[in-house]
């Protein structure tokens, strides 16, 4: 299956009703994915749970830290052991062993430089029925309450932030005129 994704710019308060939505329709739990040094996981109850969603100190959209899998509350998941070149073990979790899944990414609200806004994204890549149901209900619910703009969606605090000079980025080091900003 070709996998699909939705990008969108969005702060906490744009994206509580839309989760507190999914989670009514859905017993759903979130857990962290990467690559770790032990072997564990961790697993969120409900996204209210999930310290400092909405706040990232990556200025990459596509970097490590706050993606989660959405995944049925109780699924069993599995850890792959990856043997590292220069010696040890990296324990992954992610969608190849646990196919079962929406992926979601939360950035937000850039805490190492002021008023920049970075991207995150919900992605599908299997096409079994919970995650298709999930990925469909998010996407519903986004675009009935954030504006599309390209191909993207702005929850309406992110921007709010934009109209008040707040840079939306997909990675914070790039030029300006990469900024959604330049879009609208």
């Amino acid at each position: 299956m070709k996998g699909k994704q939705i990008v969108f710019f969005a702060i906490f308060d744009d994206l509580y009703s839309t989760l507190c939505e999914v989670e009514r329709d859905f017993e759903i739990e979130y857990v962290e994915m990467g690559s770790f040094d032990e072997n564990g996981f961790i697993r969120y109850a409900t996204f209210s749970d999930i310290p400092h969603l909405g706040y990232t100190d990556k200025g990459d959209w596509a970097a490590s830290g706050h993606r989660f899998m959405v995944i049925p509350k109780g699924l069993t998941i599995q850890i792959r052991e990856v043997e590292q070149e220069k010696g040890g073990i990296r324990f992954i979790i992610d969608a190849m062993k646990n196919p079962v899944n929406m992926e979601l990414t939360v950035k937000g609200i850039y805490t190492k430089k002021a008023n920049v806004i970075v991207a995150g994204r919900a992605a599908l890549t299997s096409n079994d029925a919970f995650s298709t149901s999930v990925y469909k209900t998010f996407l519903s619910l986004l675009k009935k309450k954030f504006k599309k703009v390209n191909g993207v969606f702005i929850g309406p605090n992110a921007e709010a932030k934009l109209r008040e000079g707040w840079r939306l980025v997909m990675i914070e080091n790039s030029p300006v005129e990469k900024d959604l900003a330049t879009f609208i």
